[in-house]
């Protein structure tokens, strides 16, 4: 996603003047995890801000500026035979799109079981409930949910023996390749550390940062496990699947 960083920073600061000059709390709409970095740092401690999405560790979180009382976001479900049909987070949002549907009005959305969970605004569920009826020539019909549920984040563990923590050496280890190519990859902005384009070869990773690699996932640097004999370092590495 290409995010215009001139035109989130302008929305950033409209908010907190509105926020600041009429004393209540303002909202952005729901913003990607790269969105959301950006706008930590820029602010930082200048203006007291929320990001929250509905449930913790959420990815797709709105940014409340002022004192929030009240998130305006519900948890929609509708149910699904999935003996017979399966939807995936792509279909869902294949049938977002042909609504017309922002990507930014609705939060996370996945499928657990014979549900489908889709987070958005008390403002916006109506025309959903109304409007979002199928998916893939299934119908469904959502209604609003009792309960904030939690998506499930699988990942897989594995170890790999690096010479440094160097983001270079991180990737290297991870798309199993020389670090000369691993060097290349970064220098083509395929790499993301937390979700940020990184093209500094030489950066250091730190304990549970998320590195996002264009065209072989997400994962967690865990950290160092311990130092070889051979002045070489065993790191904990987890992968999204």
């Amino acid at each position: 996603m290409n995010i215009d960083y001139k035109r989130l920073i302008s929305r950033i600061d409209d908010l907190i003047e509105q926020s600041k000059d009429y004393n209540v709390v303002t909202e952005t709409n729901f913003l990607t995890p790269e969105e959301q970095t950006i706008l930590k740092n820029y602010v930082g401690k200048k203006y007291k801000f929320t990001i929250w999405g509905g449930y913790e560790n959420a990815e797709c979180c709105k940014a409340y500026f002022g004192e929030i009382n009240n998130f305006n976001i519900v948890c929609l479900k509708a149910k699904f035979d999935n003996k017979y049909n399966s939807i995936t987070h792509r279909d869902i949002l294949g049938a977002l799109m042909s609504l017309s549907i922002n990507r930014n009005q609705v939060g996370d959305f996945f499928v657990e079981d014979e549900f489908i969970y889709l987070y958005t605004t008390e403002n916006f569920m109506r025309f959903l409930i109304e409007n979002f009826i199928e998916i893939k020539n299934i119908t469904i019909k959502f209604e609003v949910s009792d309960v904030f549920k939690n998506r499930i984040v699988k990942t897989q563990y594995f170890e790999k023996i690096i010479s440094s923590p160097r983001i270079d050496n991180i990737v290297s280890a991870i798309m199993n390749c020389s670090r000369k190519e691993a060097q290349e990859i970064l220098k083509d902005d395929r790499v993301k550390i937390n979700h940020i384009v990184i093209a500094e070869i030489n950066k250091l990773c730190n304990n549970d940062c998320i590195i996002s690699i264009k065209g072989k996932g997400r994962f967690i640097y865990k950290g160092i496990i311990k130092s070889t004999k051979k002045d070489k370092i065993l790191v904990g590495i987890e992968k999204f699947i």
